[in-house]
């Protein structure tokens, strides 16, 4: 069984990363990242979503999510182990269709294999007095995601993978804008693009339902937010059904602090996507995100952020999100 961290030595953790990753964030929306669990992934939340509508005419970006997990849960009749580095890369095309509509086109590619960053993460947590659960007993560098119930094996994943998953398609409707405040509706499907036996999709339409909301409560300060509802359309595992409907959010804060320089949290939170939740990777799950950006020109930035698993054991250990952002000028 995967030791507990201590929630305090993770915030401490996030506290100095934050201040050595923050940049400027003047003109970024919430971070592009979501939870990397491989068993909720890809199930119809979608990334996070603006409120106010882009420039008129396209927008592009590139956002890279590095994560690395070795988790262990087990009860009575199933057990879990994941041991693996992941890379997903997702290409964002954002189009305004009117002042009003806009639509939001999300490509992911996902790679899933043994990595190289298990050792700098088993130092890391050495180095900071965090527990370092199973690491120092097991290889670097391997990869196995394996499932486990009522004494049959459901998942055995053992090669690297790479494939494309399932394809986010978002329907936005600005309901208001102003100085202060701005607020949109979104439509979400996520297309069955993926492929459940890689965990990369559950081959069924998913639909989501979210609002999103800007807040300027003083020059200084922004806060973002998404709170939605996802249904999903399939399962990835056959043996643990998934949950009827599932609430989710994003709430973001940032801080400026110059004219190029601002510090940033996202913390992320979405309900088990399983009816039997009793295993942490399939429960509840809350992500704290650090960060920040470099912009280039009015019209490139660079998003840094790194991510805690706050609620232990319910996301990977440690997670890095690079995000290029493109928009029109």
């Amino acid at each position: 069984m995967q030791d507990r961290k201590r929630p305090a030595g993770a915030l401490t953790c996030g506290a100095f990363l934050c201040l050595l990753l923050a940049g400027s964030l003047a003109r970024a929306e919430l971070f592009l990242t979501r939870n990397q669990n491989p068993f909720s992934l890809f199930q119809g939340q979608p990334l996070p979503l603006p409120a106010q509508a882009p420039p008129a005419g396209w927008r592009a970006g590139l956002s890279l999510d590095i994560s690395n997990t070795l988790n262990a849960p087990s009860n009575s009749n199933q057990s879990l182990y994941v041991d693996y580095e992941a890379y997903v890369l997702n290409v964002r095309i954002s189009k305004t269709l009117t002042d009003r509509w806009y639509l939001i086109t999300d490509v992911p590619l996902v790679h899933r294999g043994g990595g190289m960053f298990d050792r700098a993460i088993d130092n890391w947590h050495r180095a900071f007095g965090l527990p370092r659960a199973d690491r120092p007993n097991v290889a670097d560098n391997q990869f196995a995601i394996r499932y486990v119930r009522d004494g049959a094996t459901r998942i055995d994943l053992n090669r690297t993978t790479t494939g494309v998953g399932d394809i986010g398609l978002n329907l936005g409707y600005q309901l208001q804008t102003n100085t202060a405040a701005k607020l949109a509706l979104w439509l979400g499907m996520e297309l069955p693009a993926g492929d459940s036996s890689r965990l990369t999709g559950n081959e069924q339409l998913d639909v989501s339902l979210s609002l999103a909301a800007s807040l300027r409560p003083s020059p200084d300060w922004r806060l973002d937010f998404n709170l939605g509802v996802v249904r999903p359309g399939g399962n990835l595992i056959d043996a643990n059904p998934v949950a009827d409907t599932v609430f989710y959010s994003y709430l973001s804060g940032r801080w400026q602090l110059l004219d190029w320089l601002q510090l940033g949290l996202q913390l992320e939170s979405h309900q088990a996507y399983y009816r039997d939740a009793s295993l942490d990777l399939m429960d509840n799950a809350n992500v704290l995100v650090f960060g920040g950006a470099i912009v280039f020109s009015p019209c490139e930035q660079l998003d840094i952020g790194f991510s805690e698993d706050i609620a232990v054991g319910s996301s990977p250990d440690i997670a890095l999100l690079l995000n290029w952002r493109q928009r029109a000028c």
